[in-house]
């Protein structure tokens, strides 16, 4: 083998090795795309999953509502199933603007190229969706303890359903 044989073969070797380098980062920058576009999808179905549990409940309480609305012992129950769907109500509106505040991060990161804390959007999903969450808990809970409080039942419920059955007047 000559001199200028080796040479070629030299610059050869070394351009495999580059081309190798370069498809071990094509590979990785790939299942790191993969990788962020599985993680992006499953966060966009939470999302939808705050949606679905706030407008749910909301349309719930108002189903509670329109049953007692009429009925002279929940006169005091009232208040606290309008404030839980006042806060159902927060609860959609924040997890329908995570949508568009995750538009606003991916624009961002297309624009200036910066990425989690260093974009300003970042954390806001997670703020929304986390406010999110807490109103439907807040929501649920002042039911609750508003149920629990302020209705005011003169014999239990089963008792009532008892006497009915047995044929005494109540």
């Amino acid at each position: 083998m000559t001199v200028p044989d080796h040479i070629a073969k030299l610059k050869e070797l070394r351009l495999r090795r580059e081309e190798l380098a370069l498809r071990k980062t094509e590979l990785g920058l790939k299942q790191w795309e993969a990788k962020y576009e599985a993680k992006s999808e499953l966060e966009g179905q939470g999302f939808k999953g705050l949606l679905l549990i706030n407008g749910g409940a909301a349309i719930a309480l108002a189903a509670l509502f329109q049953a007692v609305i009429s009925k002279p012992e929940a006169v005091e129950f009232i208040p606290w199933i309008l404030a839980g769907i006042v806060c159902n109500i927060l609860g959609v509106a924040s997890a329908a603007v995570i949508f568009w505040v995750r538009y606003m991060q991916g624009k961002y990161e297309g624009d200036h190229g910066k990425f989690l804390w260093n974009n300003p959007w970042w954390p806001w999903r997670w703020y929304l969706g986390g406010f999110s969450v807490l109103c439907f808990l807040i929501a649920m809970g002042l039911v609750v303890y508003g149920g629990f409080t302020k209705l005011k039942l003169t014999t239990a419920p089963a008792l009532h359903v008892m006497a009915l059955i047995n044929g005494a007047d109540t």
